[in-house]
Parts: structure tokens; sequence; C-alpha cells
């Protein structure tokens, strides 16, 4: 069951980048004027935050030169780029180029974030019952120790306990 667990996190988090990926590309398509120029990368004077796409700031619109499907899938391997660093926290060069891709990228991030913790929570979970008769022997000094200080044993006697269940284990 644990293998199936982890599993199943690793195909949770390649759909969730895939969502991520493709609704970001969507978003770079027809943000900003809509239309897919390259006047930054040429032209730095006519930059205008309001009408770029983060697909013009990253120089990506000659992608679509070598024919639609080639195209589209150089963009959508720098789009699930953009969508893993959101999952995973890494830093990324390829920025937003307007607002709404800023607020776009923002939400990509919160979703991102809140699933990575999940799974990394979940599989600290599993890892730490692999061994069920490591965390039974671990409840049982708890126990020992609880009885000890409930009972005000002597320190030495509390050591003697403790070595019994040590070289019992």
């Amino acid at each position: 069951f644990a293998v199936l667990s982890l599993i199943e996190f690793l195909v949770m988090t390649i759909v969730l980048a895939h969502w991520l990926a493709c609704s970001y590309t969507l978003i770079g398509r027809v943000s900003g004027d809509g239309e897919l120029a390259m006047s930054y990368p040429y032209d730095p004077a006519a930059f205008d935050p309001l009408n770029q796409s983060w697909i013009e700031k990253a120089g990506l619109v000659d992608m679509y030169d070598d024919g639609a499907l080639a195209g589209a899938f150089r963009l959508y391997g720098a789009a699930l780029y953009i969508a893993l660093n959101n999952i995973f926290g890494g830093s990324c060069e390829l920025t937003p180029g307007n607002y709404v891709e800023y607020y776009v990228q923002c939400v990509m991030m919160l979703i991102g974030s809140s699933l990575w913790s999940y799974v990394l929570g979940s599989v600290c979970g599993i890892i730490s019952t692999l061994r069920p008769e490591v965390v039974e022997h671990r409840q049982t000094l708890d126990q020992v120790n609880a009885l000890a200080a409930a009972r005000r044993l002597p320190p030495a006697l509390r050591v003697q306990l403790r070595a019994f269940f040590e070289a019992n284990k």
C-alpha cells in the first residue's frame, strides 16, 4: 500500500503540473494584446507590460515558425517548466509579461505549494509507519516512561526498565 500511495502522489503531481502548464499557456496566448509579436527582445523601447505576454517576453514567439505541432510542443515544455517551478518552489527565469499573468502565477503558486505540502506530509506519514515493530517499540517505551514518572520511580530503576525493554526489542 505504501508503494501504491507513493505512485498515486506522483501521478497527482504530474496531472496538476499538466493542468497548470496548459492553463498558463492559454493565458499566455490570450493575455496582452492577443497578438504574439517579437517586439520586446529586439526593441526594448516598445515594451508595454500591459500588452505583452510571457511568451513574447521570453522570446518564444518564433517557436511557431517550425509548424503548429512543433511550436506547441516546445511552448508546452516551457509552460511545464514554469508549472513545476511553481509546485516545487523553484526559481524560474521565465516571468509573467503582464498583470493578468502575475495573478495567474500567484494562483498557480498557491495551488502548487498546497499540493506539494500535502504530498510531503503524506509521504512522511507513510515512511514513518513502514516499520510497525519500531513504532510499537517506541510507543511501549513512551508508556514505560509515563508509568515511571507517574509512580515516581528512582532514576536507577527507570534506567533498568528501559534497558530491559531495549534488550527484549
